[in-house]
């Protein structure tokens, strides 16, 4: 597995601060979420199908028993309460009971926040790019956090396909949490929109399918009360050959109120359903 460093700098004098070395990268946006299996509060292992059908939001910290580590648990659980169809895993090394110990310190709890250890899984940080390697101090005293998690945020929809992914460069700052959330909601407001496109392609291939009508043409070459069925996109034998503006006059009759669009055309007219109504282009 290749290695990742990722530097801090100072923004003003242009000189590195930091450096965080992990395995890979996290998963990126709009790929499949590697699966995974890591230990609950219980000793019982869990996976990340378990949770298939809800927006999931990976909370991954070197440890809950830091200052930073532990604002991010307690932010995540705030922000989690206001969402919907919503879970946040926050995942650690820490043990078991040190994690349980924390939501017990912290007044965390509830079905909207999991907290799980990587413990016998080191496998999880490999996958999602978080094991660290090595930190790296400038100035001061590097601490050894070798196979510690990388702080990170990784965000995946309910079909389990990442919306968003960043691992924080500096271990001491804060991840961006409305962006994790926002992630989840455009894709939401996305799977919506299909939705709503594909019922109404339904509706208009029901309404198509039973629509009948008369096209009543002034000089065409069909003739008055030639009739024309729909059941698709094309109207059998609606290729008119003719003479140039040939049907300026046209009528409809049918039992679904339909309206009919003319558009001139040079060499041949095509009868075509829209949006349950025929039209001529």
């Amino acid at each position: 597995m290749a290695k990742v460093t990722r530097t801090k700098q100072d923004p003003t004098a242009g000189r590195i601060l930091s450096e965080l070395t992990t395995y890979g990268e996290v998963p990126k946006k709009g790929s499949v979420a590697p699966d995974f299996t890591l230990l609950t509060n219980s000793f019982d292992d869990i996976e990340l199908k378990s949770f298939k059908g809800k927006n999931i939001i990976l909370n991954i910290a070197p440890s809950f028993d830091t200052p930073t580590c532990s604002k991010s648990a307690k932010e995540f659980f705030d922000r989690v309460k206001k969402a919907e169809n919503t879970i946040v895993l926050c995942i650690s090394v820490d043990t078991p009971p040190a994690q349980k110990n924390f939501c017990t310190n912290n007044q965390i709890a509830g079905d909207r926040i999991q907290f799980l250890s990587t413990i016998g899984h080191s496998e999880f940080g490999v996958a999602y790019g978080t094991e660290i390697v090595n930190v790296k101090q400038i100035e001061g005293k590097s601490p050894n956090l070798k196979g510690f998690q990388a702080r990170a945020v990784v965000a995946i929809d309910p079909n389990g396909i990442v919306t968003y992914s960043k691992i924080v460069d500096e271990l001491t700052q804060e991840p961006d949490y409305q962006a994790a959330f926002d992630s989840l909601s455009s894709s939401a407001e996305k799977k919506k929109q299909a939705e709503v496109s594909s019922d109404q392609k339904s509706r208009l291939e029901l309404a198509s399918q039973q629509l009948t009508a008369k096209l009543l043409f002034k000089d065409g070459d069909l003739g008055k009360g030639s009739e024309a069925t729909g059941a698709g996109s094309l109207v059998p034998q609606a290729q008119l050959k003719r003479r140039r503006n040939s049907h300026d006059g046209i009528g409809v009759s049918s039992k679904d109120s339909a309206t009919i669009k003319s558009e001139k055309g040079d060499k041949q007219d095509t009868v075509v359903i829209k949006s349950g109504s025929l039209a001529i282009v």
